[in-house]
């Protein structure tokens, strides 16, 4: 019991920024809301929204960075894409978000920014685009 509340605190600390932005997602969002996001799990638990990270044309979605992107996430109904600071890469990798499309995110007259707590949380924040 001790070890595990022990381990408990120390992933609560890990990303604070990760845990605040959950909190404005589930006072902020729809409650039928579905997320792209990474570490579908925490954010399934800690946002009380369902959540999708896996799908067949996810590369599409990650790599190309136009009207593409855009209709693959509105075909699969993502309402959101919840980016984790941590988790953005120079590199394409797959258990990451990769930089061109964070930006992509926020150059696109598709998405619109309606949480970012990076300011505060540097790494540890999240940004939440919605898919208009």
């Amino acid at each position: 019991g001790w070890e595990k509340l022990t381990t408990m605190v120390t992933v609560k600390a890990f990303a604070p920024g990760f845990f605040e932005g959950c909190k404005w997602i589930k006072t902020n969002t729809p409650p039928d809301s579905l997320l792209l996001s990474l570490y579908g799990h925490p954010t399934a638990y800690n946002c009380d929204r369902a959540q999708q990270w896996e799908t067949p044309d996810k590369a599409e979605i990650l790599l190309t960075n136009d009207e593409r992107a855009y209709d693959r996430l509105k075909a699969h109904g993502f309402d959101y894409v919840m980016v984790q600071n941590f988790a953005i890469s120079q590199e394409p990798y797959g258990q990451y978000y990769p930089l061109a499309f964070v930006q992509y995110l926020s150059s696109s007259t598709h998405y619109q920014k309606v949480y970012d707590n990076s300011q505060t949380y540097g790494s540890s924040g999240i940004s939440l685009y919605k898919v208009l």
